[in-house]
């Protein structure tokens, strides 16, 4: 099938978006030791569309699929809100003849999401090879009055994180983070059953994370580390679970190992780093068995993976990055027994990026290079699997003056067709070609 199919209808579907940010910085240094920083966001977004998730259309009479796409509406009406703000004290300290860098902090924020739910007209089957998106549609868009979608979460969080120089050659790093997410998940009113309700979830949790660093010579660094995270069941205000009972589910739990090596060398024209890590989710969310609920925290899932980067400079003027990740994800446990020994979905094995940059003289720098995304599947039951692409970028810089830089950069300069995000039956195409222009100027 062509990438140039479009199975939604030109006469009703739309998308209209718009985003404002305002953030307020200050730092103070106390001290030469001590430096207090605090950050305050405000975020404002909407969102008004309505789109067509491409469906295969059932025979008549029949259960099979035939040839013709149902343009399933979904549409959005929503307007979300972020207040966050997020204070830290930096201090270097010692305790004997061991040297502290310690970081201390407070975050505080709140979210909320309005989504009014309208009555769309749907639209009529297409052609799976040959879509007609100019076919007629005369239906309507209508706001119901009252039917609003409302979701609310709130977070506070503290943390502490210290890096210890045991002496020159050895340091521990480690740090806690407590935090408490309350979320709140109002469906409107033609939504709610006798399953189907409001849900409210409030938790508490502490995450870590520990490492050591050797450097036996100058340039040469060895790690080792691990730390633990967690997933909420309500994520990014929507409701992930379709019933009261599943959506008070617990957080998903994870945990992360790591062990690493960084060599910088030739007086720092060359830097090289390689690192093994292990993801596990050790409670991943799984179908119940009979007598449990649809959703329970019975999975185990992981990802194996090795990377490696590199940065040069192979002149003082030449200038190359290079990076490589290969990830091998598996599902350990699931009751869903099909599952189990299978890749998880939307994680390619091969990723990677090269890219070098030179500068000329009289103040211009010119670049370019390629990202790679090997084939992924969108599922766990490997039913639906997509191509792996290379996107090319470039970017030309020409220094006006030595406060004062203008440049241009192009994405996907050849224009590359492929699958970005990945839905349930459905992927968004990436960007096509594209190019912005910055200039950036001192004081």
């Amino acid at each position: 099938m062509s990438y140039d199919n479009y199975y939604g209808l030109t006469k009703r579907d739309y998308e209209e978006t718009t985003s404002n940010i305002a953030t307020f910085a200050l730092e103070h240094d106390v001290s030469s030791q001590v430096r207090i920083a605090n950050t305050t966001r405000y975020g404002y977004a909407t969102r008004d569309s309505i789109y067509s998730a491409p469906r295969f259309a059932t025979l008549p009479n029949s259960t099979a699929t035939g040839l013709l796409v149902n343009p399933q509406t979904q549409g959005r009406d929503t307007v979300d809100k972020i207040l966050l703000n997020q204070s830290n004290l930096f201090a270097r300290f010692e305790t004997g003849s061991i040297r502290h860098d310690a970081i201390a902090g407070f975050e505080i924020s709140t979210e909320k999401s309005r989504n009014q739910l309208r009555l769309v007209t749907d639209g009529t089957s297409t052609d799976l090879f040959d879509p007609d998106p100019d076919r007629p549609w005369n239906g309507t868009i209508t706001d119901r009055p009252g039917e609003i979608v409302h979701a609310k979460a709130n977070t506070v969080a503290a943390y502490l994180f210290d890096t210890a120089y045991l002496s020159e050659q050895v340091l521990i790093t480690g740090g806690l983070r407590w935090e408490h997410n309350k979320s709140d998940f109002d469906p409107a009113p033609s939504q709610l059953s006798a399953t189907v309700g409001p849900i409210q979830r409030s938790d508490s949790y502490l995450t870590w994370r520990a490492g050591i660093t050797y450097k036996p010579v100058r340039s040469l660094s060895l790690y080792a580390g691990a730390g633990t995270s967690v997933n909420p069941s309500i994520e990014n205000l929507t409701q992930t679970t379709p019933t009261e009972a599943q959506g008070a589910l617990r957080p998903e739990h994870s945990r992360t190992f790591e062990i690493g090596v960084k060599w910088d060398g030739f007086r720092g024209k060359l830097l090289l780093t390689s690192a093994i890590f292990r993801t596990e989710k050790t409670n991943a969310r799984t179908p119940g068995l009979p007598g449990e609920p649809a959703l329970v925290l019975d999975g185990e899932q992981r990802v194996d993976g090795f990377e490696f980067g590199a940065t040069g400079r192979i002149t003082e003027r030449w200038q190359v990055v290079a990076s490589y990740t290969y990830l091998h994800s598996e599902v350990i446990e699931s009751n869903t027994v099909t599952d189990i020994g299978n890749r998880l979905g939307n994680v390619p094995k091969n990723s990677g990026s090269l890219w070098t940059l030179y500068t000329l003289p009289q103040g211009v720098e010119i670049g370019g290079g390629v990202r790679y995304v090997g084939p992924r599947y969108t599922n766990t039951t490997k039913t639906r699997r997509v191509d792996g692409y290379w996107v090319a970028d470039a970017t030309l810089g020409y220094d006006i003056n030595p406060k004062t830089t203008l440049r241009v950069n192009v994405f996907n300069m050849f224009d590359e067709r492929y699958a970005d995000a990945l839905g349930g039956g459905h992927f968004v195409p990436g960007a096509g070609r594209s190019a912005v222009a910055t200039l950036a100027f001192g004081m």
